[in-house]
């Protein structure tokens, strides 16, 4: 699905994924990335006033885990919440 495809940053959508070792190798692997940014963590159906909760079954601590332990030279960034972020230069 990636051929040819290079990334350096990857957002990498962690509700429902299944192992996170085979997810990794078959996308930030495949794309090179130096950066992933994990996306589809929150309880969306929270009140956005109220304080982050993770949305369930996402295990945000084994994910963590994984890429200390399987890719230690690959950077983890989390987007802030509630403000505006610019991921492109023009």
């Amino acid at each position: 699905m990636y051929a040819g495809v290079k990334a350096d940053a990857v957002m990498l959508g962690l509700a429902g994924r299944g192992d996170t070792e085979p997810y990794l190798a078959n996308v930030v692997d495949v794309l090179g990335a130096h950066t992933v940014i994990p996306i589809h963590i929150d309880d969306m159906f929270d009140d956005v006033d109220d304080t982050f909760d993770f949305i369930f079954h996402v295990d945000f601590d084994a994910f963590m885990d994984v890429m200390a332990r399987k890719r230690p030279k690959i950077k983890v960034a989390t987007l802030p919440i509630g403000v505006p972020v610019r991921l492109l230069n023009p």
